[in-house]
């Protein structure tokens, strides 16, 4: 929303916000924000105001909120923390009703009216949870798509792990021979793409040494006369050497099998 239709919607008085053009008051003749329009009409008016409010901020706050990027954690998680917002959302308690004094109110009413409203944080929990329920969504895409030319559970093998005969370490990163069995360097990158995908639907046994689920990691496969060399490399210079250590490990679990 742009700061101009966030301004807009906020006023209140002679000038109509656009979120309230429509709303019938009590009284025949008057238009909502109208200086004499009746106590009922004006609670209504700020009610439907402030309910309008309530939920765009909660939206902003929950797209905001720590945890909810697909990345942040795998779709199984993001799914379980989205049935505890929801339970939240549903169980949640309202806080006490805050009441506006008639002598707080502006000089223009024609009637002085208390009015009361409610902060309601079963919103923000409702927005939390389709926040993860989306990312979770969307690791299911790509994991749809990264796999959908891969033969059906080859997902669960990483041709790193397969087929990785040795190692040479990079100023950025590290570079990893694939034996010829491994196929060609399209071959390998869809493998690995759709390997990382799988990885990232629920909690696996291993990743914290899985080279591929390091932020930032890039991927480039070419061939080599003894086969196929991956590439991987990380802008981050302070997580070079945990791309390398991670490399080592999967490669010490490659000989190992």
């Amino acid at each position: 929303m742009s700061a101009a239709a966030s301004a807009q919607s906020l006023r209140i008085g002679r000038s109509v916000p656009h979120i309230l053009r429509g709303f019938e008051c009590d009284r025949t003749g008057h238009l909502p924000g109208a200086l004499d329009a009746p106590p009922s009409c004006t609670m209504r008016i700020r009610s439907s105001l402030l309910t309008a409010i309530l939920a765009t901020s909660a939206a902003c706050a929950a797209s905001r909120a720590n945890g909810t990027h697909p990345e942040d954690m795998t779709a199984t998680e993001h799914l379980e923390q989205a049935r505890e917002a929801s339970l939240r959302a549903s169980t949640g308690s309202r806080p006490g009703p805050y009441y506006a004094s008639p002598y707080s109110a502006p000089r223009y009413w024609s009637h002085w009216y208390p009015w009361y409203y409610y902060w309601d944080p079963s919103l923000e929990y409702a927005a939390l949870a389709d926040a993860h329920r989306a990312a979770a969504e969307e690791l299911q895409i790509r994991f749809d798509s990264a796999c959908a030319l891969v033969p059906r559970g080859a997902e669960a093998s990483s041709p790193l792990a397969d087929y990785a005969t040795g190692s040479a370490p990079l100023d950025t990163g590290v570079v990893i021979h694939l034996a010829p069995e491994a196929g060609p360097p399209d071959v390998v990158l869809a493998g690995l793409r759709c390997h990382r995908a799988w990885l990232v639907l629920e909690p696996r046994d291993g990743t914290d040494d899985e080279p591929l689920l390091l932020d930032g990691v890039v991927l480039v496969a070419h061939a080599s006369d003894a086969g196929t060399e991956v590439m991987i490399t990380v802008a981050d210079e302070q997580a070079v050497l945990e791309l390398q250590r991670r490399a080592a490990a999967l490669l010490e679990r490659a000989r190992g099998r």
